[in-house]
């Protein structure tokens, strides 16, 4: 589950209000020197950022699907035999796949990645990752923030970026 956030300087674009999307992927570590606690870890998510901005009327949904490709390192705290901490920091790229933008005071819709309207999203986004999980015999549960860097709104002279909390639940194999 990704709880996110879009924050811009234009009033088209800022969604600063909560919207809930899945977040959905596979990640493969490995330990970085034999005998030391430090692990590498990478993957790919399907991950729904954005953001709802206005109220009534005059109120905005923006959907933005992404292709995340996570990159982190990560330690692991052993306090039992079957009980592990793990905090990590890294960073990740995503490219957009898809997502509409919903005008309800217009009462239209379009793509969100799209070239035919200016006050739409650019494809590539990336940031840094920062979390940390608890694994306990093969399962696993995390929490993370993704903060975008990267500027994801058209317009050059507004900085537009993503924000993104994650909860995840997994299976170590």
């Amino acid at each position: 589950m990704g709880l996110a956030t879009v924050n811009s300087d234009s009033p088209y674009l800022d969604g600063s209000k909560v919207k809930t999307g899945l977040n959905v992927g596979f990640v493969a570590g490995t330990q970085m020197v034999h005998g030391t606690p430090l692990y590498v870890e990478g993957g790919l998510y399907y991950t729904e950022k954005g953001g709802k901005s206005g109220s009534g009327s005059d109120k905005f949904t923006y959907n933005m699907n992404y292709l995340e490709v996570p990159l982190v390192l990560k330690y692991k705290f052993y306090p039992a035999s079957n009980f592990t901490i793990e905090p990590f920091m890294g960073g990740y790229v995503s490219c957009g796949v898809g997502g509409k933008i919903k005008d309800f005071n217009n009462r239209a819709a379009y793509s969100s990645f799209g070239d035919k309207y200016a006050d739409n999203f650019r494809r590539f986004d990336a940031g840094i990752k920062l979390g940390c999980g608890v694994g306990f015999d093969i399962f696993y549960l995390g929490a993370s923030y993704d903060i975008g860097l990267a500027n994801v709104g058209k317009d050059s002279f507004q900085d537009t970026h993503t924000g993104c909390f994650n909860l995840d639940f997994g299976i170590n194999f």
